[in-house]
């Protein structure tokens, strides 16, 4: 059976705010969502010796006291981006309106996509932080900034703390993969995989020892994710609820992508490779050789 949830710190309701920085850091942290997703992965990897982006990502969302496998986090930014997102569900959902548009009016490039793609980021802060600032103080936080001097705790709080949304933001431009990580309120590009949430301390590794590149032919980088989205599982903030897909250029308009999901056979597929090839129990420990082990010297 899974632990449960840890819970949040409690906050003494009549404790002061102005002069502790710690406690206005526990009191962002807890008006900033109850609501958690973990993990998402994202892969390159080649069909036919076109390029291919798999993804994947479980269902689970956790609060305080309780657990489910209900959350879709795979949500349509553009006819070119998808994303996948960990961390606070409303944030993330937030996030995502916000990207959707301003795509709409924007013209992509793969030169400076990077920066463009910081763009919605830096807006959804600066909303973080009025809606803070407002909250605490009933001003703005242009009107906090003018003065910060005065307010300089809250200006600390609102620097430090995460912003609690991760995303994977994947597709193409053209026919150019696209494979980006929104993580520690910054935007980088991933030139093989990209993973998100709490289990992805357990999944990378998987990967890694799969010595998943690029240049992984379609078939076997399915059943790359796939492990590694089995090795997340040893977190118990990661649900066994999988769903994948499979984003490529489309064939008649390279402008929009072609998105496939991985049907329950594929499912089944993957489920019996990884039932033959992926780790197992030992069921009977051999004895120890009596020559493996040798005393030295000190």
């Amino acid at each position: 059976m899974r632990s449960s949830i840890p819970p949040r710190p409690s906050i003494p309701p009549n404790r002061p705010y102005r002069r502790h920085p710690e406690a206005l850091k526990q009191v962002y942290d807890v008006w900033s969502g109850a609501v958690d997703m973990t993990l998402c992965i994202g892969a390159l990897a080649l069909d036919a010796s076109a390029p291919c982006i798999v993804l994947a990502f479980d269902y689970k969302i956790a609060g305080d006291e309780f657990g489910s496998e209900s959350e879709y986090k795979f949500r349509v930014l553009s006819p070119q981006l998808v994303a996948m997102a960990a961390d606070s569900v409303s944030r993330a959902k937030e996030l995502s309106l916000l990207y959707r548009g301003y795509l709409e009016k924007t013209i992509l490039n793969e030169v400076d996509v990077v920066n463009q793609l910081q763009e919605p980021v830096a807006t959804f802060k600066r909303r973080l932080a009025n809606s803070y600032i407002g909250r605490r103080l009933g001003l703005s936080y242009d009107e906090v900034w003018a003065k910060r001097d005065q307010w300089q705790d809250y200006l600390d709080v609102i620097e430090k703390h995460p912003l609690r949304v991760q995303m994977v933001i994947a597709g193409f431009l053209d026919r150019t993969p696209v494979l980006c990580e929104l993580r520690d309120k910054e935007v980088e590009w991933r030139t093989n995989t990209s993973l998100i949430g709490s289990g992805a301390y357990t999944a990378e590794p998987a990967l890694h020892a799969r010595r998943h590149t690029p240049n992984t032919p379609l078939p076997q980088a399915l059943y790359n994710v796939y492990e590694a989205k089995k090795a997340g599982e040893g977190s118990p903030f990661v649900g066994e609820m999988t769903r994948m897909f499979v984003l490529r250029p489309g064939r008649k308009d390279p402008q929009k992508i072609q998105i496939q999901f991985v049907t329950p056979q594929g499912e089944n597929w993957l489920a019996g490779l990884y039932a033959e090839y992926g780790p197992k129990p030992m069921v009977q420990i051999p004895q120890l050789p009596k020559d493996a082990l040798q005393v030295g010297r000190t």
